[in-house]
């Protein structure tokens, strides 16, 4: 759901570039962001495949969730909160 609001209201144009229109920030941000996507829930994966999850391993899947949203989630409050609902 998140990837789809960020590519409606704030990718949108990266998503859609050809590779041809050269350098593109928000390109590069909308991989990296959905990178780390692919990362956290790899790691929730691998936790779940595991079997029982320690309270330790469960804090370590909260921080990074945390670290997630602080480095990526945060600069895009504004961008949403002004898409139409």
């Amino acid at each position: 759901h998140e990837e789809a609001l960020l590519d409606a209201h704030v990718y949108g144009h990266a998503r859609d570039a050809p590779a041809s229109a050269g350098f593109s920030a928000a390109a590069g941000a909308r991989r990296s962001h959905l990178a780390d996507h692919a990362l956290l829930l790899d790691g929730v994966r691998a936790l779940l495949g595991a079997g029982a999850i320690g309270a330790d391993a469960a804090a370590r899947v909260a921080a990074e969730f945390e670290r997630h949203a602080e480095q990526y989630d945060g600069g895009y409050v504004d961008a949403l909160s002004r898409a139409p609902a």
